[in-house]
């Protein structure tokens, strides 16, 4: 019994990490983490306002954050105002909050996305971003997303 439940597990695993996932799936994305020279942080490629970034995948933040000088860089967004946000630290900060007009993600296409302005290193991909595109799964070495309806890579989409 337990060689044919080990059996069924890696083939659920093979399934899970590979392209005949997608196959099956077209509006679901696999996205292949990136890992920091240490293994220890993963970064996920994205494209915000045709401008390509890794962004820390951090399932401890609830915004995604940019630093400044990337948001400034940024034409395409809009100013909704201010948001009070924790650190893990427990420093708490009022910030800048903006709307992103278009991000993309795998074969997602989000529009309107919610991003603050952050005094971060890295530009960093929060869990309000990510359950948009539910039901999702990181792995150990990618994250795999469901495209929202009318996104490009959504089933039955343009």
């Amino acid at each position: 019994m337990l060689t044919l439940l080990g059996l069924f597990f890696l083939g659920w695993m093979f399934f899970y990490h590979s392209p005949v996932w997608e196959a099956i799936y077209p509006n679901v994305s696999r996205i292949d983490l990136i890992f920091d020279s240490s293994g220890g942080q993963a970064y996920i490629p994205v494209t915000v306002d045709d401008q390509s970034l890794e962004l820390l995948v951090d399932t401890g933040a609830t915004n995604s954050a940019f630093p400044p000088d990337i948001l400034a860089a940024i034409a395409d967004k809009t100013l909704v105002g201010e948001v009070e946000v924790a650190y893990a630290d427990g420093r708490t900060e009022q910030v800048r909050r903006f709307t992103v007009a278009r991000m993309i993600i795998g074969t997602c296409v989000l529009t309107d996305v919610a991003v603050v302005e952050a005094p971060v290193e890295n530009p960093m991909l929060g869990t309000k971003t990510l359950r948009r595109m539910r039901p999702y799964a990181i792995t150990d070495v990618a994250v795999i997303v469901t495209c929202p309806r009318g996104s490009p890579g959504a089933k039955g989409a343009p």
